[in-house]
């Protein structure tokens, strides 16, 4: 497997509004990454790119596939690849395709890789929200020259949203994604929002609509303490509810035979409010793949 670096051309940013990159297609895609430079190609801090990216967006052929804000991508890589010692971030967002950091003993990585034989377009929307420092942006990705790949299964990351405006038990029902062959849960990764958690607690339903602990309720320095010991770092503010522990590439929680799946999440000390949630898929079960 050789990976060789695709760049982009740079994007001038003049002003605070959506960034459009349309990626050349070709290849089987490990990762997406975004070089944020200040004026004169100077390094961003974490902070600052954080104050002024909002939401990434990207897409095959119109379709969204992974969306999370900077600030989410920045920790969501972290949960995975801080296991390898520490980085200070340092202009640069890493978004990988292949589930490094995860499958990293995985001899084809590129089997959840993107493959694009077929596809038309692949784009990236970024959301600027500010421009304090930001002033380019370089794209590019890590692929690995084979033409004949096509997408099959892939990773992607969904990005959904809750509000609860008080503590106590929060059910998430009819919300999370359920019933869909195609898909294979491997993680739902919970913000805080401005709450605290205590526990969350995952329900699932199938056939006759009974709801059965598939996640059961763990306190937060018990889960962490988990998910330390399988190679994850557990970030600030998140409740990582992880399927696949043992790594596996096939694992996970398949959900084309779920009526439902549901969350239990105990908020003590605030409320949460609006908080984020990012749902991390393996999608395209059913698809033939070379």
């Amino acid at each position: 497997m050789l990976l060789v670096q695709k760049k982009e051309a740079t994007k001038t940013v003049a002003g605070a509004g959506l960034q459009t990159v349309d990626f050349n297609v070709g290849g089987v895609i490990h990762a997406f990454g975004f070089d944020f430079r200040k004026a004169a190609a100077a390094l961003m801090t974490e902070a600052e790119i954080e104050a002024d990216v909002g939401n990434i967006l990207i897409k095959i052929d119109g379709e969204p596939k992974i969306e999370m804000t900077a600030a989410q991508a920045i920790d969501f890589w972290r949960y995975y690849n801080a296991q390898h010692g520490a980085l200070t971030v340092s202009s640069v967002i890493m978004i990988w395709t292949n589930g490094m950091g995860k499958f990293n003993r995985v001899i084809d990585r590129s089997a959840l890789a993107w493959g694009t034989k077929g596809i038309r377009s692949i784009s990236a929307e970024i959301t600027v929200s500010a421009v304090a420092t930001l002033a380019t942006i370089d794209p590019f990705m890590l692929v690995e020259p084979d033409p004949d790949r096509t997408l099959g299964r892939h990773l992607c990351i969904r990005k959904l949203a809750d509000y609860f405006g008080s503590t106590g038990i929060q059910q998430i029902d009819k919300k999370l994604p359920f019933g869909n062959p195609d898909i294979n849960m491997q993680a739902i990764h919970f913000g805080a929002g401005a709450g605290t958690f205590v526990d969350v607690t995952i329900k699932a339903s199938s056939g006759r609509g009974v709801d059965n602990e598939i996640y059961p309720e763990l306190k937060l320095a018990q889960h962490n303490q988990i998910l330390h010991d399988v190679g994850r770092t557990p970030q600030t503010g998140w409740f990582h509810v992880d399927f696949n522990l043992i790594n596996d590439p096939v694992g996970g929680i398949p959900l084309g035979p779920l009526t439902n799946l549901r969350a239990d999440i105990e908020w003590v000390t605030a409320a949460p409010l609006s908080f984020p949630i990012l749902c991390e898929e393996v999608r395209g079960l059913n698809s033939p793949v070379k």
